[in-house]
């Protein structure tokens, strides 16, 4: 991914700059990176759209579940109605299981995409690697470089196969829970609105702070790694 060079201060110690200090870097075009990642993804496209497919069946499922506990409540419990509540309860059993199915499908299938097309980065990083010269190595801190190839890589790995379903079936359960409050009772569903600037704004505070303190791990696992890597090679 590119970064900011600029935002990288360095003293040299020997050959590899294994004694460099490095500052912490900013994505200079996140939406760039995210365009580069998008051929490794089309190779995996059927395995992408049963992803999809299984993120809104589990969605609707698991929003499905709430409004069947509302009509045992209100049809069978108040009224007494042992043969009704039995037949709500099966049939709220039927899905919740098939929204973890729904889930646990995702999961795998959203692993196994995400796994070869990390493969498909990896070897491309790695051939690209091959071909540069060795002032590049001498430049740049094996540390740093040793982080990228497996740190940053784990984290691409990480989004693309944990947090990227989970943003997708998080703002597909948001609307649909905002289309049931409003389906059910529009004041209500207004009024419980009301709260969400100051949940944007929490966001925002809590998420530059989160970002700036991983920038910060990062540097220092490169600064680990070239340290390590001064200690056994000498």
């Amino acid at each position: 991914m590119p970064r900011d060079e600029g935002a990288r201060t360095s003293g040299g110690r020997g050959p590899g700059g294994h004694g460099r200090s490095t500052k912490i870097e900013k994505a200079r075009d996140p939406r760039g990176a995210l365009r580069r990642l998008l051929p490794y993804l089309r190779s995996q496209k059927r395995l992408l759209i049963v992803v999809l497919i299984l993120a809104v069946v589990g969605t609707v499922l698991g929003l499905f579940g709430p409004f069947l506990l509302g009509l045992a409540i209100d049809k069978a419990i108040k009224r007494a109605d042992l043969r009704e509540l039995l037949r709500v309860s099966l049939l709220m059993l039927g899905v919740y299981l098939g929204s973890w199915l729904s889930q646990v499908g995702q999961s795998v299938f959203m692993a196994r995409a995400s796994q070869r097309a990390m493969r498909e980065l990896r070897a491309h990083l790695f051939s690209h690697l091959q071909t540069l010269s060795l002032s590049f190595f001498d430049r740049h801190p094996h540390g740093d470089l040793m982080s990228r190839l497996t740190n940053d890589m784990d984290n691409i790995s990480r989004v693309l196969s944990q947090n990227a379903t989970q943003l997708f079936t998080g703002f597909l359960t948001l609307l649909g829970i905002l289309g049931m409050m409003f389906a059910l009772s529009p004041y209500l569903a207004l009024g419980s609105m009301l709260v969400f600037p100051l949940m944007f704004v929490l966001v925002a505070f809590v998420g530059k702070r989160t970002r700036k303190g991983y920038r910060g791990l990062q540097a220092k696992i490169g600064q680990l790694n070239g340290q390590l890597v001064e200690m056994y090679s000498g």
